[in-house]
Parts: C-alpha cells; structure tokens; sequence
C-alpha cells in the first residue's frame, strides 16, 4: 500500500513528509529524536509502512501535535477507498 503524502489533513494537523519538509527538519534528525533509523522514517513519509503505536505518540510530540497517530489513520483509509 502507498499513502498520498502530499495532502495536509486538517487545517492544524499534517502528514509527516509535509511536516518534515515545512519545519526544515531532516528524516535523520526525527528519527534520531524518537530512537529509529532515517529508512524508518522514510518509510513512514512515503506511506510505505505503518508506524507501531509507540511510535506514533513519539511523533505526535516531536512535532507538538502536528503530526497525530488520526493523520496516519486516515491516510490508510483514504488509500482502500473508505
């Protein structure tokens, strides 16, 4: 499955690409923030892979609640067509 990365949710929340490319801030910066490597958090960008739960609270608050677990939810269920 592959999310579209592209779109921002909801007016005060994001995806994690557009987060990322927003705040300047570098997939090996966050990933070393929340203890996974740069590939990881490439992943998680392109919608590739699903983050654990751990790590969906880590990056809601690396990014202070602009990036949530709901923004993942919903790319995944946008992309089946539900």
């Amino acid at each position: 499955m592959r999310c579209d990365t592209d779109a921002v949710l909801q007016e005060d929340h994001m995806q994690l690409k557009q987060y990322l490319a927003n705040e300047g801030i570098s997939q090996q910066a966050l990933a070393n923030k929340i203890g996974v490597s740069q590939p990881t958090i490439n992943r998680w960008a392109l919608g590739v892979n699903f983050p654990d739960p751990i790590y969906l609270h880590a990056i809601e608050k690396e990014t202070n609640g602009l990036v949530t677990p709901r923004d993942f939810v919903d790319l995944w269920v946008a992309e089946d067509g539900q």
